[in-house]
């Protein structure tokens, strides 16, 4: 009879001890939920979707991250328009951390053609202006050049776009597939094509392409874009694979990240080397960014002897600078090439809104960069200057929060300055060349305006024939 009260015990101590297990229980499925959380991806925030709208392209939808985009890409549809498909690539996009801007090519074509009535089609310009209108709409604190993407009829525009695109403006383009029976009534500015008897046109390759350029071959025009690619070596082929746009998403991304990574820290910079240089020269380009004046100069230069470090002031400026901010990337820009190149010398060059804030950066130089100095040569310089990349400034027009240059110019050691300026900007207030602060300097005037009527070599010439006759210490 001992068992009964033994059993009543047993069953009470278990009575008492539930409540305890039922705690250790919850805890271990607490922490369970807890690590498992930990491994499950966090909830991304939805994209963001805007429709801005275009003088020429009308209404354009843009799908961006909730974050910063590391890359900004015109997605260019085939001969059928905006497709679910083709949307759902934008999404996927746009989960890998890109800006995708959504554009139908028949829509396109039908644009361009309803525009000038003579000269030629030029895409490029518009997928340039509506990438800045859109990353500043965006918020963007980094400035992307765009990835031009296209399938079909948008590969081809794809590839025309690179043809025509001046040097950096563009990060590359991804053609996937290719339509070669495209007829616009005009045609592409730089296109080297021949119109056959059906209509259909033959896109010769050009000499060399001014951006990265991907091929995909894919679907009808896959011979065409194969040949394309193929005869010259301009372009990279690549196959299709099993899924195709994410196969051309894959090439845009790559484009994109290492135009991206082309940089010191903060600063965009375009290296231009030279064999056995002695001199340093740091360009600042004007707002329009590393094309044209800037990089011809530099290359004049480089193949004589003078290495270049190009400041990309399209990028550099897009958020406002302080002058004392661009003193410390100047200083640390000279410190860095100068060990890297092994050069002894140095001199700075600014064309334009890189003219302008030269002024200012001399102020916040250190004294050891200073002696190292040989010259400062201004180029299109304005009465006034700015430190942030403004629509109205790429336009032309003077934006509100410019500073005049006089009080920055007097801190600079004049003798050592070359202004250069075009003889259509003489009149009171259009040059900072001629204001009396540049009393001292040496003005040297060109024929032209702005842009001295797109003759560059003399001024590269001059700028040259200074820096040897200079001397090597002050």
């Amino acid at each position: 009879m001992r068992r009964g009260p033994g059993l009543r015990r047993d069953q009470s101590m278990k009575t008492v001890a539930r409540p305890h297990h039922f705690l250790v229980l919850a805890g271990l499925l607490a922490g369970l939920a807890l690590a498992m959380s930990a491994l499950l991806p966090a909830r991304q925030p939805p994209p963001r979707h805007l429709t801005l709208h275009h003088e020429k392209l009308g209404p354009v939808d843009v799908l961006a991250p909730s974050g910063e985009p590391d890359a900004f890409i015109v997605l260019l549809s085939d001969g059928q328009g905006l497709t679910a498909a083709l949307q759902s690539a934008s999404e996927r996009l746009v989960k890998r951390g890109a800006a995708v801007a959504l554009l139908s090519s028949p829509h396109l074509l039908a644009a361009l053609d309803a525009g000038a009535r003579t000269g030629c089609h030029y895409a490029l310009g518009l997928f340039e202006e509506f990438s800045q209108t859109a990353q500043r709409d965006l918020g963007v604190t980094t400035y992307r050049r765009p990835v031009i993407v296209g399938s079909g009829l948008g590969g081809t525009l794809a590839f025309l776009s690179d043809t025509q695109a001046p040097a950096n403006t563009i990060a590359g383009a991804v053609s996937l597939g290719f339509d070669p029976s495209l007829n616009p009534r005009l045609p592409f500015c730089g296109a080297d094509s021949v119109r056959s008897a059906d209509g259909s046109v033959t896109y010769r390759p050009p000499a060399r392409l001014p951006a990265h350029w991907i091929a995909i071959p894919d679907g009808v025009g896959a011979g065409a874009l194969t040949a394309l690619a193929r005869s010259g070596s301009v372009g990279e082929l690549r196959p299709a694979g099993t899924d195709r746009l994410e196969t051309a998403a894959d090439a845009a991304l790559e484009i994109a990240h290492l135009d991206a990574g082309n940089g010191v820290q903060d600063v965009p910079v375009e290296e231009i080397p030279a064999r056995e240089a002695d001199t340093l020269v740091v360009f600042y380009s004007g707002d329009g960014g590393w094309r044209d004046i800037d990089k011809r100069i530099s290359d004049y230069l480089s193949r004589n002897g003078v290495a270049v470090v190009g400041v990309d002031s399209l990028r550099y400026f897009w958020r406002r600078k302080s002058p004392a901010q661009i003193g410390t990337d100047l200083d640390q820009l000279i410190a860095r090439y100068k060990r890297r190149w092994n050069v002894r010398h140095v001199a700075l060059v600014g064309y334009s809104m890189g003219a302008g804030v030269l002024p200012f950066a001399w102020s916040n130089l250190q004294h050891s960069t200073h002696e190292t100095i040989k010259l400062v040569a201004l180029l299109s310089l304005d009465p006034k200057a700015s430190f942030e990349i403004s629509v109205s400034g790429y336009l032309g027009m003077n934006n509100d929060s410019d500073v005049g240059i006089e009080p920055a110019v007097k801190t600079m050691p004049l003798d050592r300055v070359m202004c250069f300026y075009g003889a259509e900007e003489r009149n009171p207030g259009q040059s900072g060349c001629l204001g009396p602060a540049m009393t001292g300097a040496t003005l040297v005037e060109r024929p032209g305006g702005h842009h001295f009527d797109g003759n560059y070599e003399p001024i590269a010439r001059m700028i040259l024939g200074r820096l040897k006759s200079a001397p090597h210490s002050f």
